[in-house]
């Protein structure tokens, strides 16, 4: 029996949660859902750069500062700039 498993990105705003249960996904959201899946990501200082697995579906979700590399994420930044100066 083969066993089935997905990658992901994390979930950028709440990065303690699976991938399948808060969004994340190469493109979007799973389509397969994880109902409280929980990421334990490993402890140090270079927890932000190592990858790790939900404790309940086994996705395997990469390391969180993949955002620095994702255009998804990336397309926002000059918005937050322009944002950052009008408000201060």
């Amino acid at each position: 029996m083969t066993q089935k498993f997905s990658i992901s990105r994390p979930c950028y705003d709440k990065f303690h949660r699976c991938p399948g249960w808060a969004g994340g996904g190469m493109k979007c959201a799973k389509v397969t859902r994880c109902e409280g899946g929980h990421i334990k990501w490993p402890k140090g200082k270079l927890w932000r750069f190592k990858t790790t697995r939900c404790d309940k579906c086994n996705i395997i979700v990469l390391p969180y500062h993949i955002r620095w590399v994702d255009w998804g994420y990336l397309k926002y930044v000059p918005e937050d700039i322009k944002r950052w100066r009008e408000n201060r």
